[in-house]
């Protein structure tokens, strides 16, 4: 099998550099064990010096794309080039994913293997709409080409990733599954959320790789990280989000690390709002 890891990675954006070490780190000290081409995607132009020089740590090769979409339109960009060069399956890192334990990608083409052709996440919520969580996917590259929305710019990327009519129902009205897997099992949509140890769950260690998000609930307050799982669980939770609202303006005006940004609870363009 043919298979391309696709990490974006922001160009000349100084805050994601430690995300971009972190990334070559734990690439490095937690092997895929199975083969296959990483290929780094410089998204808005060529990397800054510091980043060329992390990166140069690795053996990858270089695309690049103009930033339009976000990290989502560098994977569209991407899935149209893999399919093109004959690849089987295409797997999408966002830049602040990060590896915890080795046997990720051979987990990830067993159950690709007994399970078929899909749409294949290490995350999955319910959150607004069901939806696999882009930071971390894996799927044939020709199903990605084949959607058909262009995605140039943010309010399209939200839309692809959980909204109404996201690429994770388009898949499904294609005929295809959804599925998440994590290191004890694989799940279809109605069980995405029952495996312990998930995504905004408890210790999250049985995700097969971490990011931004899940060090941010890691680090919240037990009532936070409760609202949070509740969230991602498919609950509205609006007495929840409002709290989420106050704190990450109490963190933002202290510095602190917070879960989201002060704009992001409630969002006045989701489905809930």
């Amino acid at each position: 099998m043919k298979i391309a890891l696709v990490y974006i990675h922001p160009s000349k954006v100084a805050k994601y550099i430690p995300y971009t070490k972190r990334f070559v780190e734990t690439y490095l000290a937690h092997s895929a064990e199975f083969p296959h081409d990483l290929i780094v995607l410089c998204n808005g132009g060529e990397p800054e010096s510091e980043s060329k020089k992390i990166l140069s740590q690795i053996t990858c090769r270089f695309e690049h794309h103009d930033n339009s979409g976000w990290d989502i339109g560098g994977y569209q960009a991407a899935s149209h080039l893999l399919k093109n060069e004959g690849y089987d399956l295409m797997v999408g890192a966002n830049a602040t994913v990060y590896f915890h334990r080795s046997g990720w990608l051979s987990r990830m083409v067993s159950e690709y293997e007994a399970n078929g052709s899909g749409h294949y996440g290490a995350h999955g919520s319910f959150e607004y709409q069901p939806h696999i969580r882009p930071s971390f996917f894996w799927l044939p590259p020709q199903l990605l080409a084949m959607y058909p929305w262009k995605i140039s710019d943010r309010k399209k990327a939200f839309d692809f990733e959980y909204r109404d009519g996201c690429f994770t129902q388009w898949t499904e009205s294609q005929g295809y599954g959804s599925f998440t897997v994590t290191w004890d099992g694989c799940y279809s949509k109605a069980d995405w959320r029952k495996a312990p140890n998930i995504y905004r769950r408890g210790t999250q260690e049985n995700c097969l790789v971490l990011d931004r998000h899940c060090d941010a609930y890691r680090n919240e307050k037990p009532v936070a990280k409760k609202i949070l799982g509740k969230l991602a669980d498919g609950h509205k939770c609006y007495l929840g989000k409002i709290y989420l609202l106050a704190r990450s303006l109490q963190c933002k005006w202290s510095g602190a690390t917070h879960i989201v940004r002060a704009s992001d609870y409630p969002r006045a363009t989701s489905p809930e709002a």
